[in-house]
């Protein structure tokens, strides 16, 4: 029986599949001769197969409404069991002409191309990349086909199967497309891309099927085969809509218990019991993952996500540029997000308490609006860390800077919003502008109070140290690092006296005396001191255990315990670790490694862990770390 049938295809659509081939040849033809200087794979193979495609789908679509219009199908339908082996040897012949139209295009396409190319041509060979980008699109319009198949079921017209098809296809991947375009940054997985090809072509082929055999039976219409096809072509897309929407679940559900769990950042509340942590799933099967912003409570564990926003985050713009501007505990806390706008996006930021994570209310007055401001002054006082050796102290409070001086006394200094601050440097700020090319070295120092274009004698340096009106910088031009002195109003540079060849300037401490690295016999490893700029004086430090420091590196963000102590990390012959400085004993104090987030108090402060899986507590002196976050 279906060879029978086959043979009735070919007899009644034998002139519509010559004419598909010949259109195909000829077009081939035209496309090849018309681009003899591009390339084969990458331009003239891909219009001759979507020609071949187009023409095959518009024609195509004749099969089963043509017959249907010409009332050619209703012997058949007095014999229902005939409609199953009629619609496979449709679908055969559809298929067996789609690919000898394809072939056809491709050998006339060559050899036509080959010809106006000249007698040098050779076919470059192909790549996997095209490989499967073509096999993407072969797969893509098998499922308009089965869809072009259902709805030529379901309209008289065989022109316009192909775009009722494509409307459906719309339609059903409207909501797949929505739950893209709703969550920025999420999208579909290259296997889910296959899953849902598989399931609409599955879809499309049964709805043809059932429309064919159970709403074409008896001599039905076009409107029995629809109420027959279309719920069931529904009802077969609605795991890919449910497939779609766990995926996005997946995107957006943060555990910490996960090994790809990763923390990217943490603020420390007021009282030292919450923890404000920016973190991810790491997953590698997502480029983009959001950001997820947990409020967790230190002394059991225990977490919430009070925001789902995938472009939230706990800081401002202010810290992401430049990670060193605040330390310590916070007594506010600040979360942003991003939301789109006629320009882009726009920046939106709202405040939790940093003692309990309450969110405050937005003020609502001129006197609320005060009280906020100055509560936001004590909060970026207590927490900055551009410190002057004279006891003065700056930070930013929204696009001012402003200023301190010991007896108390707030101040302005004159700073441009258009400027971005890059990092603390010393008693400076090093400073880019937006747009502006990153090898331009501007810094503002704090005691000039103004930006100070450096030198091009010394545009490579280690660290920028102002010192009174003459500054610190690393001069590297001679291959071997080493610091001079630097007058930014004079511009001119002298030794400093008061260093060793070979000795490296780790930072400058708020009484102007100098954390400096001096080498050892080993080029390796480096001895720690603290050297005066003012009388050259200088202090070997040592480890608590009474042995004398000896580092592979030394120095980082900046940190100090509520008593004025630094915190600094570093490594040595035993690995990564955190140590406190002791001025009085000239000595440091050793924690185990991770990221410094604040210190709870002088003896112990909270890091995130080596791994970025863990907050922890490490206490100085020891090797002892308390698991926090996650229990």
């Amino acid at each position: 029986m279906f060879l029978i049938h086959l043979w009735k295809e070919w007899r009644d659509h034998r002139s519509l599949f010559l004419a598909q081939c010949a259109i195909v040849a000829i077009g081939a033809g035209l496309v090849a001769g018309l681009t003899p200087g591009e390339n084969w794979h990458s331009v003239v193979l891909p219009s001759v197969l979507a020609l071949a495609a187009i023409v095959a789908l518009l024609l195509g679509g004749e099969l089963i409404a043509g017959e249907i219009r010409r009332e050619k199908h209703r012997l058949l339908a007095r014999l229902p069991g005939a409609l199953a082996a009629a619609f496979c040897a449709k679908v055969g012949v559809f298929v067996f002409f789609a690919v000898l139209c394809g072939a056809i295009g491709v050998a006339v396409g060559s050899v036509v191309h080959a010809a106006a190319a000249g007698p040098h041509y050779h076919v470059p060979a192909v790549g996997i990349g095209a490989t499967v980008q073509q096999a993407w699109v072969i797969a893509a319009l098998a499922a308009v086909a089965a869809w072009m198949l259902a709805t030529s079921c379901w309209i008289r017209h065989g022109s316009l199967a192909l775009p009722g098809a494509l409307v459906l296809l719309a339609v059903v991947l409207l909501p797949l497309a929505w739950i893209e375009r709703s969550n920025l940054g999420f999208s579909l997985l290259p296997s889910d891309h296959v899953l849902i090809l598989i399931l609409l072509l599955l879809a499309g082929l049964l709805a043809a099927y059932r429309s064919f055999t159970r709403g074409l039976r008896h001599g039905g219409a076009g409107g029995a085969a629809l109420l027959h096809g279309l719920p069931l072509a529904v009802l077969l897309c609605v795991p890919a809509w449910g497939w779609g929407l766990h995926r996005l679940d997946q995107w957006r559900t943060v555990d910490p218990g996960d090994r790809d769990f990763r923390i990217i950042d943490a603020l420390l509340g007021r009282t030292g019991q919450l923890a404000f942590v920016v973190a991810v799933n790491e997953s590698s099967q997502w480029d983009c993952v959001p950001d997820h912003c947990l409020v967790v409570d230190l002394r059991d564990g225990s977490w919430t996500e009070p925001f789902s926003d995938p472009l939230g985050y706990f800081g401002d713009d202010l810290v992401r540029r430049c990670p060193g501007l605040r330390c310590g505990q916070q007594d506010l806390i600040p979360y942003s997000r991003y939301e789109p706008d006629g320009n882009g996006f726009a920046r939106q930021s709202t405040w939790l308490d940093g003692a309990t994570g309450a969110l405050l209310p937005p003020p609502g007055n001129a006197r609320e609006e005060a009280a906020f401001t100055e509560r936001l002054r004590r909060n970026e006082r207590a927490t900055t860390t551009l410190r002057f050796g004279n006891g003065r102290t700056a930070w930013f409070l929204g696009d001012r800077l402003e200023v301190a001086d010991p007896d108390g006394c707030v101040g302005t200094l004159p700073w441009d919003p258009a400027d971005w601050p890059s990092w603390v440097a010393g008693e400076g700020i090093a400073v880019r502008r937006r747009f502006e090319p990153p090898e331009q070295r501007r810094f503002f120092d704090l005691n000039l109070g103004r930006i100070v274009v450096v030198d091009d004698a010394i545009a490579d340096f280690l660290r920028l140290l102002p010192r009174s009106s003459r500054w610190l910088v690393g001069d590297a031009r001679r291959g071997v690092r080493s610091f001079v002195e630097w007058d930014p109003v004079q511009r001119s540079t002298c030794a400093a006296q008061f260093l060793e060849p070979g000795e490296r300037v780790v930072d400058i401490l708020d009484d102007g005396v100098l954390l400096v690295t001096s080498p050892v016999e080993r080029a390796d490893w480096r001895h720690v001191l603290l050297v005066s700029a003012r009388d050259g004086s200088r202090t070997l430090l040592r480890f608590a255990d009474g042995t004398p420091a000896v580092v592979g590196g030394l120095g980082g963000l900046r940190h100090w315990t509520p008593g004025g102590r630094r915190i600094l990390p570093g490594s040595d012959a035993n690995g990564r670790f955190n140590a406190r400085l002791d001025r009085t004993t000239a000595t440091f104090s050793r924690a185990a490694e991770g990221r410094v987030i604040a210190p709870f108090d002088e003896d112990t402060a909270l890091v995130i862990t080596a791994d970025e899986r863990s907050l922890a507590r490490v206490r100085f002196g020891s090797d002892e770390v308390e698991i926090l976050f996650p229990r």
